[in-house]
């Protein structure tokens, strides 16, 4: 609690009175002081029914007791509080801090303008000093007590348990209330220090709540990246259960090392394929010659491609540098493919090759054995002998047998240049 530093009101001189007046006064102010208490509860009474009528609970609150022996404590404390020669007036208040929100009712009763104006100036005190938000509208009304001594009471207590309304309230108090205190302290200049105050209070309000809510919001974003983390990896985990590895094919040593059989037809062997490989367009852009392997044979020609026709890829050599295709509908008339399937290869020099990975096939090629050529004998000029029968003319022996004449034998016939 703030230190009382207003001036105390010298105490009124009393005359001196004897035994006698002092025993007959004694009655009289017992009957005067019911009366007070009986005026001031109903006072209190007549204001705390006319705030519950205009009050509106904004959360759900243990109602305050405004009857029974509680709430009676707490008016004759309240009473005690004005009254500085009641013997309870200096421990009043700390009582009343520690009751709390049950002193509530008898402290905003306290407030009315009807009672004495030190009442009122410790009742605001004590308000402030409990710190109940429920005491804020009682506050604001008391605004307009008509001491000053009061409102600036009333000022101070605001500072603490005020709201938006009291801060709207108390920055009319800045502006118009230009009253003084009995001991000199001006009212507006209070209120602006409430405002100031005030104000401070809820912009550290609001950054904390702005640093929690950053906190808040990373702890979330954490245990979203941890719970996406463990889910990922169960669902890896799920994923491999029951999965049967596939066999691998294994080769027997005898196999590995066998010679390759001389087959007249070649056997394609798959090294690489892709899935789901779909047509590959392309263009000729060469003329020659569709072969049944890729290699360049004199009896391995089965079609004809021309510039300008349309072909499909199906797959290549291991070097890309032999195509098999088919033709595709934009085609010469001339063009044809004279296997099976409509299927051939092509050389690599008739085409332009794809920019996309091709299924491979490896080819085994028969080694192709080259002509032997016959070496051509010299040959004889014949000498003309005019008793030698004519050229081609069998000659006669003594055996009466006949001899052939010789023929020279013809060059060998030069093969042919396979074309692409």
């Amino acid at each position: 609690m703030d230190q009382d530093t207003r001036p105390r009101e010298p105490r009124r001189a009393t005359p001196d009175r004897t035994p006698a007046d002092t025993s007959q006064s004694a009655p009289l102010r017992i009957r005067k002081r019911d009366q007070k208490a009986r005026s001031t509860r109903s006072s209190a009474l007549a204001y705390l029914d006319k705030l519950l009528n205009n009050f509106t609970p904004t959360s759900q609150t243990a109602p305050i007791p405004v009857t029974g022996p509680l709430f009676d404590r707490c008016l004759s404390l309240v009473q005690a509080l004005g009254d500085p020669d009641n013997p309870g007036h200096i421990q009043a208040a700390e009582e009343l801090v520690t009751l709390g929100s049950n002193a509530l009712p008898a402290l905003v009763s306290a407030l009315h303008h009807d009672n004495p104006w030190l009442m009122s100036y410790r009742a605001a005190e004590v308000l402030g000093e409990i710190g109940d938000r429920q005491a804020t509208q009682p506050l604001i009304d008391a605004l307009n007590h008509p001491n000053s001594n009061v409102r600036w009471s009333v000022v101070r207590s605001l500072s603490v348990v005020g709201n938006t309304r009291a801060l709207i309230a108390l920055r009319r108090i800045a502006r118009d209330d230009r009253s003084k205190t009995t001991w000199g302290e001006s009212i507006a200049g209070v209120a602006q220090s409430a405002i100031d105050q005030m104000q401070t209070v809820n912009i550290t309000v609001k950054v904390i709540e702005l640093l929690k809510t950053a906190v808040s919001t990373i702890i979330l974003l954490l245990a979203l990246v941890l719970a996406y983390n463990v889910f990922d990896r169960v669902r890896g985990e799920i994923s491999n259960v029951g999965v049967d590895t596939a066999p691998v094919p294994t080769v027997s040593q005898e196999e590995a090392v066998a010679p390759p059989t001389d087959n007249t037809e070649p056997t394609p062997t798959v090294i690489a394929t892709q899935s789901a490989l779909g047509d590959i367009p392309g263009i000729i852009i060469n003329p020659g010659n569709v072969r049944s392997q890729p290699a360049i044979q004199a009896n391995n020609v089965i079609g004809q491609v021309v510039i300008d026709d349309e072909i499909f890829y199906l797959a290549t050599t291991p070097d890309r540098s032999w195509f098999k295709i088919k033709l595709g509908s934009k085609r010469s008339a001339t063009s044809s493919i004279g296997s099976p399937d409509g299927s051939g290869w092509i050389n690599m020099a008739l085409v332009v090759a794809p920019a996309v990975e091709l299924p491979i096939e490896d080819m085994q090629i028969p080694t192709r054995v080259p002509a032997k050529t016959a070496t051509p004998e010299p040959e004889l000029t014949p000498t003309l002998d005019p008793a030698a029968p004519a050229e081609g003319t069998p000659e006669a022996t003594a055996e009466g047998g006949v001899v052939a004449t010789e023929i020279p034998p013809l060059p060998p016939e030069e093969s042919p240049t396979p074309t692409p």
